[in-house]
């Protein structure tokens, strides 16, 4: 898709959003909009493994503070920023990897962390995003 071998391992897909600030004209309140950017993009994808102890029925973390927080990591060629969020996350066949229990929607994830992948020629390979889940989906 992208012209290189190395991108043969972004078996997944997902969608990225961008967002649009309005401000109220009556309160001046500042109202966020989430957009589709781009969909079915190339990634891989896989969760981030937390520290300290883990209920097993719940998956809350206990470590210095109580932690709530899910994390993942996805490999992609497309360069994101701290405004985007990502979402429906697919696997080959189409299926969602991570849903949410109560609606099950696609979880949504905010992005933590850019990190760029550079080849031994200087240029950049791929980019590895962090994500955590969003608290309101």
């Amino acid at each position: 898709m992208y012209g290189c071998i190395s991108s043969a391992k972004y078996t997944m897909t997902m969608d990225i959003y961008t967002d649009i600030a309005s401000q109220d004209a009556n309160t001046n309140q500042i109202k966020k909009t989430w957009i589709l950017q781009l969909a079915k993009v190339p990634v891989y994808a896989n969760s981030i493994k937390v520290e300290g102890t883990r209920t097993t029925e719940s998956g809350k973390a206990f470590q210095d503070r109580y932690d709530e927080s899910e994390m993942i990591t996805v490999a992609t060629q497309i360069h994101l920023t701290k405004r985007h969020r990502f979402t429906n996350i697919r696997t080959p066949l189409g299926d969602p990897v991570w849903i949410e229990e109560k609606t099950g929607d696609p979880t949504m994830y905010e992005v933590v962390s850019i990190d760029p992948v550079i080849s031994p020629f200087g240029s950049i390979l791929e980019y590895t995003i962090k994500g955590r889940r969003v608290k309101m989906q």
